[in-house]
């Protein structure tokens, strides 16, 4: 806390008197880190357009993946997400998973609209969902290990086999 008054330029009991520990300020930088996520999320999913379903989940893949790609908020969330501080795990996944079930319904809509227009394989529209959304979460999370090397080709590759696969 004193760190955090000195870099503020204030008192640590003038700190204190705002925030009443560490926890309180790290889920506030938490819940803004999140909310900015869902509103650039939500904005992505509402501009992303394209001939089919097929193009648009192509299209929801790449946008996710660049807008993650180096990106310091994104970095800070998957590594509490993963590794929460003791006491805050229920804080961190419940935010987590209230705006996941939202993503999560848009994609199924998405695939949905494509099953009904025969573009995709008529399987259950949540299988496929939930096989989209942990290839698209895979492979942000690799972006982590492999900061220095490029990543483009294999994301290519990984989601044409993907869409291939619930191509008819």
């Amino acid at each position: 806390m004193s760190d955090i008054a000195a870099v503020v330029g204030i008192k640590k009991a003038t700190l204190y008197s705002h925030f009443e520990s560490k926890e309180a300020i790290f889920t506030l930088i938490l819940q803004t880190v999140i909310k900015k996520h869902q509103k650039t999320l939500l904005q992505m999913l509402d501009s992303i357009e394209g001939p089919g379903a097929l193009t648009i989940l192509e299209k929801i893949y790449f946008e996710y993946i660049n807008y993650c790609s180096n990106n310091v908020e994104v970095d800070f969330w998957t590594r509490f997400y993963y590794f929460p501080p003791a006491g805050l795990e229920a804080v961190i996944h419940d935010s987590t998973h209230s705006f996941e079930k939202v993503f999560m319904a848009r994609l199924e809509s998405i695939i949905r609209d494509g099953i009904e227009k025969e573009e995709i394989k008529d399987l259950k529209p949540e299988d496929i969902m939930l096989s989209y959304y942990y290839l698209l979460l895979g492979f942000v999370m690799s972006l982590n290990f492999y900061k220095d090397r490029e990543t483009d080709t294999d994301a290519q590759r990984c989601i044409s086999v993907f869409l291939a696969g619930i191509s008819r």
